[in-house]
């Protein structure tokens, strides 16, 4: 908070040295109703009914210092509904090199819109609990032909806490409608500063690589893909079990017109889950099924405001399950 006041005071607002003042609202009601009877997954606190219904406020502001680089202050509130306004407030404060082809960004900021990985390496409940990285984050080439790389440190080691930190890279390349994505993630889960024999080093994570076609000229639609591609999941505990590697097929597809959608995306093999993904593709046979069907509305959309609203249907090997989704995003 300092930080801003100190921005406010000190700097011009005009040219370089140029002051903003902005604000970014997250609002998310996202309910989860699929138990399933399985004790395999129950053991591991997976397939249980689930609601996250709350909100993220971030007022901050930036301050020009050339053409390309830009120094960001301010602060995230995460507030959950009917915690009796106990607000976790999260630092954002960061430095960004910007120019045609290149984007770097250090410090905590907000990570919104930098990553759109698959919920089978990375679910969307992190945006609840954990709306900024504290690390860095680069990107290099076009906007149809790029890859980013990105370091999130969620555990600075003490005499109580294990060092730990979320890694990755993601891309993709375009020719035409055809496109090739791949998606990379690591947990590293270490010691903490003083030695205890019960902790063991944990490493885990997985890696997607996918063939998709862009439809959209063909269907007369605003969007229109569909992909095939191979998930390779990764993990072990040093000195407990050496790296399992199971893996499985996904299939996705996606079509939006005008304010409604559908996305579906089904996975088969043997899945894994690691410490920041969907566990509903944990499927607990060796060729075992997930599957997964949203029906999409956009209700507000304008220049400051966008929505989502979807409509899930859960295909598990016991059940068909449901979810509902709001998100809400408002920027001043």
């Amino acid at each position: 908070m300092a930080l801003v006041l100190t921005l406010v005071v000190c700097y011009p607002k005009q040219g370089f040295g140029q002051l903003t003042y902005h604000a970014q609202w997250f609002g998310f009601a996202d309910n989860r109703e699929y138990t399933t009877e399985y004790p395999q997954y129950l053991a591991k606190g997976q397939g249980l009914s689930q609601t996250f219904f709350g909100m993220n406020l971030m007022p901050y502001a930036e301050y020009a210092i050339d053409s390309n680089s830009t120094f960001g202050a301010g602060f995230n509130l995460i507030y959950n509904f009917g915690d009796n306004y106990k607000l976790t407030p999260q630092l954002v404060a960061y430095y960004n090199y910007k120019n045609r082809r290149v984007s770097f960004t250090m410090g905590s900021f907000n990570r919104q819109g930098l990553m759109n990985y698959p919920l089978a390496l990375l679910s969307d409940s992190v945006y609840y609990v954990r709306p900024n990285i504290e690390g860095l984050f680069l990107q290099f080439g076009s906007q149809t032909n790029y890859q980013n790389i990105w370091v999130d440190w969620t555990g600075h080691g003490t005499d109580t806490t294990r060092e730990a930190f979320l890694t990755g890279t993601s891309g993709r390349l375009s020719f035409g409608n055809v496109f090739v994505d791949n998606f990379v993630i690591l947990h590293h889960f270490s010691h903490t500063t003083v030695h205890d024999t019960s902790l063991h080093l944990r490493e885990n994570g997985g890696a997607y690589l996918r063939l998709g076609y862009n439809f959209k000229t063909l269907a007369h639609v605003d969007s229109c893909t569909f992909s095939v591609g191979y998930m390779q999941y990764f993990d072990r505990l040093r000195n407990v079990y050496p790296w399992q590697t199971p893996g499985g097929l996904m299939l996705e597809g996606a079509i939006q017109y005008k304010r409604f959608g559908l996305e579906a995306v089904y996975f088969t093999g043997e899945g894994l889950r690691t410490s920041f993904n969907d566990g509903n593709y944990d499927v607990i046979t060796p060729n075992g099924h997930y599957g997964r069907v949203n029906l999409l509305a956009i209700p507000f959309k304008s220049a400051r405001i966008e929505s989502r609203f979807a409509w899930g249907i859960h295909f598990f090997e016991d059940k068909i399950g449901n979810s509902q989704q709001l998100w809400v995003f408002i920027k001043i």
